[in-house]
């Protein structure tokens, strides 16, 4: 089982209106928001990609202590099958995996130690100014098997409405977000961008989706993956009625779902 980074703050400022934190491990992170310690916790300390049994003990406050029991929380399963959910879901050394919604590229630093110098990372993330630091984050802490794709997700190629919050959160969905406003940008699909770029195994493994709301368009425009690949999925859904459709969707693709806390939806192939 991978263990959690430990985040051990050497050093923190503000570089040229730039925050910036510097962990024990080498790893330095930019961001633009004050909020950028808490971010690298979420998205690289902990790792919501890694399924692991507990949070680290250092999550004390009443929003981890709530979730802090299992990652994982499967309804109607056997513990044996719940232990079998916990070798299987895991990235492993080696593996290509598809990320959507890199935001600052916290997460995909982390997955790029997860699957090694032979695993690759694919990062797409469509929002110009997340793309901006994804870019910043990779190169000065020179990952090399990441690669970044600045691009919206969609299920046909068109233009969109990326609306952006003021908690950072950005979404195509009218109203997921508050906000009626934000940037336009061109959306495309999965299949498109997997056409369009050499992999070096030639095979995705895991998707990983946060796309906060547009989860069932991003998988409706990848049929052609999901019909080769069979990848595994974890996806961050926030609400209900988005997990919903996301599960009826893969279950209809030959999918066995398990669902967690948090509206999270996990499917191997049945």
């Amino acid at each position: 089982m991978t263990e959690n980074v430990i985040i051990d703050i050497v050093k923190k400022g503000k570089i040229d209106g730039y925050f910036y934190v510097k962990l024990s491990n080498g790893r330095l992170f930019y961001s633009d928001s004050k909020k950028v310690e808490r971010d690298i916790k979420e998205h690289y300390g902990i790792s919501i990609w890694e399924v692991d049994r507990v949070f680290p003990e250092e999550y004390k406050n009443p929003h981890w202590r709530e979730r802090n029991e299992k990652i994982i929380d499967i309804i109607d399963i056997t513990e044996e099958e719940r232990e079998s959910l916990y070798q299987k879901f895991p990235i492993r050394k080696g593996e290509t995996i598809l990320e959507l919604g890199a935001y600052y590229g916290f997460s995909s630093i982390r997955l790029s130690e997860l699957v090694g110098e032979h695993g690759s990372i694919i990062s797409v993330e469509g929002s110009k100014r997340n793309y901006i630091f994804l870019e910043k984050n990779l190169d000065i802490n020179e990952v090399l098997n990441v690669y970044s794709i600045r691009q919206g997700i969609w299920s046909s190629t068109k233009r969109l409405t990326l609306f952006d919050a003021e908690d950072e959160r950005k979404s195509f969905i009218p109203g997921f977000v508050e906000n009626d406003s934000g940037e336009t940008i061109e959306v495309t699909t999965v299949d498109e961008i997997l056409g369009e770029i050499h992999l070096h195994n030639n095979t995705i493994d895991v998707v990983l989706i946060d796309l906060n709301g547009s989860e069932l368009e991003a998988l409706i425009g990848m049929s052609d993956l999901i019909y080769k690949d069979r990848p595994r999925f974890i996806i961050n859904c926030y609400i209900e009625e988005s997990a919903f459709q996301v599960s009826n969707f893969l279950r209809e693709q030959g999918y066995k779902i398990y669902l967690s806390k948090g509206h999270r939806v996990y499917a191997l192939e049945g």
